[in-house]
Formats: C-alpha cells, sequence, structure tokens
C-alpha cells in the first residue's frame, strides 16, 4: 500500500485538526518505510571486496581516513566467520 500524502493547514479555518486518525496514518507510512529499508538491507548486504572497493575510491579517501576503513573491512571478516 503505498502511502497517500494529506494536505495540512494552519488554524481552525484550515480543518485539518491532529486526531489519532491522521497521526496514525503517518505512523503507518514511517513503519512501512522503515520495513521495506529493514528488508532491503537484509537482501544487498556488502562483502569484502564491496568494501575493498569502497576504501580504495577518491570519495572514501576525502572523507575518512583508511585505518577507520580496515577495522570496518576486519570487523565484517570476523563476523562472516
Amino acid at each position: 500500500m503505498a502511502y497517500e500524502k494529506q494536505e495540512w493547514k494552519d488554524g481552525q479555518e484550515g480543518e485539518t485538526p491532529i486526531t489519532a486518525e491522521r497521526l496514525n496514518h503517518i505512523e503507518e507510512g514511517i513503519n512501512e518505510v522503515n520495513n521495506k529499508a529493514d528488508k532491503s538491507s537484509l537482501d544487498d548486504k556488502a562483502d569484502k571486496s564491496d568494501l575493498d572497493n569502497y576504501a580504495k575510491s577518491e570519495e572514501v579517501n576525502d572523507k575518512a581516513d583508511k585505518t577507520d576503513l580496515d577495522g570496518l573491512v576486519a570487523r565484517v571478516e570476523e563476523l562472516e566467520k
């Protein structure tokens, strides 16, 4: 079920009061997105070669210390045992 955006207007004349129904609608949308994110993260696990390639990329070299990534690779290897 796709989330349907609701229009909100300020003040009583806007006739969009905060109700349990509208808040639950928001909560259901957040929960749906969260569940999809959890499922996709399980489907898209990184392996050591992904991490090695990422560690060698220019983007990473500009933002992170290589020892940080080496530690991450070591941790992944340990978890895979």
